[in-house]
């Protein structure tokens, strides 16, 4: 049996509970993330998909195991994030899953979060979220679902605000700036959730960081998530 039919036999056991489990199980007892790892940089991008969609699945179940050993890893995870030189029309199923890989990841992994730092990550996904907002998501159906997941992998940096790297980051991107114009003008509520998220983590550092721009609270029936996540409401 071949390598990717085996990932996709997995996947579809993994929707049964009692069958993840024991495959989590499995996985961690043979190590097999090792060889999930080394299919993300596989050259047949059927089964890099299949791999990471089977890591993304894994992710919630293994701690930050995934997470370390993909720091371990040659040209990861920086190369999950590919230079916005293509246009955002020819965006692929396997730029999604892998930025959406990296949103799924735990947040809190410090580790992981400095590896995309150190390796100017940030910018490249900054870069990819001005175009799809300049070209739309209508461009591509794919574009939406990318928009998220790279706005998922910036939010993932406020959840480590604590470390000076990351709140210089923070500071010197502009995230609250960034995360205020997504809130108010992206074309997804998924993106504009993902945003108030970044701005809630990033209000623990107020006084290091640039205010939020200021939004009327007429506007919160236009943007169901500000009023919830920036002014307390239920």
């Amino acid at each position: 049996m071949s390598s990717i039919n085996l990932i996709r036999i997995l996947l579809c056991l993994t929707k049964s509970t009692k069958s993840t489990a024991t495959i989590v199980s499995m996985i961690k007892e043979t190590k097999a993330t090792y060889t999930l790892r080394e299919f993300i940089n596989n050259p047949h991008e059927e089964l890099v998909i299949a791999a990471i969609k089977l890591l993304i699945t894994l992710s919630s179940h293994m701690g930050h195991t995934i997470e370390e050993n993909l720091c371990k890893t040659k040209g990861q995870p920086e190369s999950l994030i590919q230079n916005p030189t293509a246009k955002i029309a020819r965006i692929t199923e396997k730029q999604v899953v892998s930025a959406k890989f990296l949103a799924k990841l735990p947040h809190d992994n410090l580790t992981l979060n400095l590896a995309l730092l150190n390796n100017n990550t940030v910018h490249t996904i900054i870069q990819t979220i001005n175009k799809i907002q300049t070209s739309g998501t209508r461009t591509n159906r794919y574009a939406s679902a990318y928009l998220e997941s790279l706005v998922a992998v910036l939010v993932r940096f406020t959840s480590t605000l604590y470390e000076p790297r990351i709140l210089f980051l923070a500071m010197s991107c502009n995230f609250t700036s960034l995360f205020t114009k997504l809130l108010t003008k992206t074309s997804t509520d998924e993106a504009q959730r993902l945003s108030a998220i970044g701005l809630k983590n990033l209000s623990s550092q107020s006084i290091n960081l640039s205010k939020p721009g200021v939004i009327k609270r007429t506007q919160s029936n236009k943007l169901p998530y500000l009023h919830k996540f920036l002014f307390g409401g239920s």
